[in-house]
């Protein structure tokens, strides 16, 4: 018996009810992806311009010279964001312009607080009367009223270097210095020479003076190797920097 042949008409309207099939689940997919992207993007518009902007949990990390109120106070004057890629700029904007912030970290992920994490230009040495203010690592001067003055206690007297390139050549050489042989210094002195306007006599805090261009300054690292090698009656060191050798006399010979 023959079998059954379908007509043309019958192919025709079989393949535009799959075409037209296929076509209905492509829509009903990309509704759904569709749909499920808005809910994202609404979802993240929320979280980031309404719940973070409100938040009142702050973390602060890494603030040794600017208060936590300032900062606060920086972050307070920010207004409502547009979106969170605002939200970002906007709040890091002032912080990022503060003298005393080399940069800033913000942590937004939680939706209950933020977290900042600031890292400063180090304070190294301060200025009194009439400066009244710290030099940072950069070379620039921050008044001392806007910090806690206490901090100034561990830091050397800077008298002289009341120029912007004094100021600078002093941070970069004790920049280069460990901290803890900044913490050895009591005093800094501009005693300017013939060949070198920003030669330095130091007063260390054992009530030790040195002489020494800004360069020698590194030498110091090694204070306590060279002290121990002193003539016991020798009160004085002078850093030849050519050589870097340290060599003592008597301060009362001068």
């Amino acid at each position: 018996m023959p079998e059954n042949i379908e007509s043309v008409d019958t192919l025709i309207q079989r393949r535009r009810q799959a075409k037209n099939l296929k076509l209905k689940r492509r829509i009903v997919k990309t509704t759904i992806l569709f749909v499920i992207h808005a809910l994202l993007a609404f979802g993240g518009y929320t979280y980031f311009t309404s719940t973070i902007a409100k938040t009142r949990d702050v973390t602060l990390s890494g603030n040794h010279l600017i208060s936590r109120q300032e900062v606060m106070d920086m972050i307070e004057s920010v207004s409502q964001p547009v979106n969170m890629l605002d939200f970002g700029i906007e709040l890091s904007q002032p912080l990022e312009a503060h003298p005393l912030i080399k940069s800033v970290n913000l942590d937004y992920r939680q939706a209950d607080r933020l977290i900042i994490t600031l890292q400063e230009y180090e304070a190294l040495a301060y200025y009194e009367s009439p400066l009244n203010a710290v030099l940072l690592e950069n070379g620039s001067l921050y008044p001392i009223d806007g910090m806690i003055e206490s901090l100034t206690s561990d830091l050397p007297l800077i008298s002289g270097y009341a120029d912007i390139e004094g100021q600078k050549r002093l941070a970069d050489a004790l920049a280069m210095i460990l901290p803890s042989t900044r913490l050895l210094i009591s005093e800094i002195t501009q005693d300017a020479l013939s060949y070198d306007n920003y030669y330095a006599h130091l007063y260390m805090q054992d009530g030790i003076q040195v002489k020494t261009g800004l360069g020698g300054l590194k030498i110091l690292d090694d204070y306590y190797q060279i002290i121990s090698a002193l003539n016991p009656e020798h009160d004085c060191i002078a850093i030849d920097e050519t050589t870097g050798v340290p060599y003592s006399f008597p301060c009362s010979s001068q």
